[in-house]
């Protein structure tokens, strides 16, 4: 019996030191973010934080959560989160936990667009068109093809990018004090 449970301390030894020698590994193989800024950021007028779609429009930083759920009476609450899914829409809508403010959206495939008339698999260069070229680019080393641009500062509109192709929009406005 004692035979056994040395060969079960074991196991048990040897697994732990696997898994956490393939957390240490995996851990420190991340690359590097690569952040590139603008002599000046572009500054966002309050239009760049409407979202205007067949149902409505929204002003992400201050339309409530009741006001949202009249234009999108279908969807779910994504656990107790604050976010929140339209049925039938590649959107997320995210709520601050007090007031319950729209303070952030998340638009994927779909019709719906920014204030500027950019939608998700639009070219990069229609971005530049609409928004400029003062934005922050954030980039993984070694895959400069797959960027995020970053338009405003605390109050932004920010373009997931890859291959010269917009892959999501997300227009993120804190509430007003």
């Amino acid at each position: 019996m004692r035979v056994n449970d040395k060969k079960e301390t074991l196991l048990v030894v040897f697994i732990v030191l696997t898994v956490v020698s393939c957390f240490l590994w995996f851990s420190n193989s991340d690359s590097n973010v690569i952040r590139e800024n603008p002599p000046q950021q572009t500054i966002l007028a309050d239009s760049d934080f409407l979202l205007t779609s067949p149902h409505g429009t929204i002003t992400v930083g201050k339309s409530t959560r009741d006001e949202v759920l009249k234009l999108y009476p279908e969807g779910k609450d994504l656990g107790k989160s604050g976010i929140y899914r339209p049925m039938d829409q590649d959107i997320l809508l995210t709520f601050t936990g007090k007031t319950n403010i729209l303070v952030k959206v998340d638009i994927g495939v779909g019709d719906l667009s920014s204030s500027r008339s950019i939608k998700v698999n639009d070219s990069f260069d229609k971005v530049l068109d609409k928004f400029g070229s003062n934005y922050t680019r954030a980039y993984t080393e070694g895959k400069p093809e797959i960027f995020d641009a970053y338009y405003g500062s605390d109050k932004y509109v920010l373009f997931k990018v890859e291959n010269g192709t917009v892959k999501k929009i997300i227009i993120g406005n804190p509430e007003d004090q």
